[in-house]
C-alpha cells in the first residue's frame, strides 16, 4: 500500500494516479479498505478523484463503502459538493443488485 501511495504522490500523470486510487480498495482486509476510505477523504486526494477509492472498495461486492457513506454522511455532504457526493454515493452502491442489499 505504501509503495502505491508513493507512486500517487510523485506521479505527474492523472491516469497513473487514478490507477493507483482504483487499486487502493482492492485489499481483502476490511481494515485496509476502511483505511483507504479514511485516507481518501482526509485531504490527500483531490475531491473530484476520491470516488475512485470508494468504487474500488465497493467493487468486490462488499458493503464497506456503503456503510462508511452512511456513517459519515453529514461530514461528506458538508465537505464535498453535491456532484462529488453523488459520485461517491453512486459508486458505493453500484454493485447492489437487490433492494435488500441497499
Amino acid at each position: 500500500m505504501m509503495a502505491s501511495l508513493g507512486n500517487l504522490r510523485t506521479s505527474d500523470f492523472i491516469d497513473e494516479k487514478l490507477h493507483v486510487l482504483g487499486a487502493l480498495g482492492r485489499f481483502p482486509s476490511v481494515k485496509l479498505k476502511m483505511r483507504a476510505l479514511e485516507w481518501a477523504v482526509a485531504g490527500d486526494v483531490r475531491s473530484q478523484d476520491n470516488y475512485s477509492v470508494f468504487g474500488s472498495v465497493a467493487a468486490d461486492g462488499s458493503t464497506v463503502a456503503w456503510e462508511y457513506v452512511q456513517a459519515k454522511w453529514d461530514a461528506l455532504s458538508t465537505q464535498y459538493s453535491q456532484i462529488v457526493v453523488g459520485r461517491i454515493l453512486c459508486v458505493s452502491i453500484a454493485n447492489f443488485h437487490t433492494e435488500q442489499a441497499a
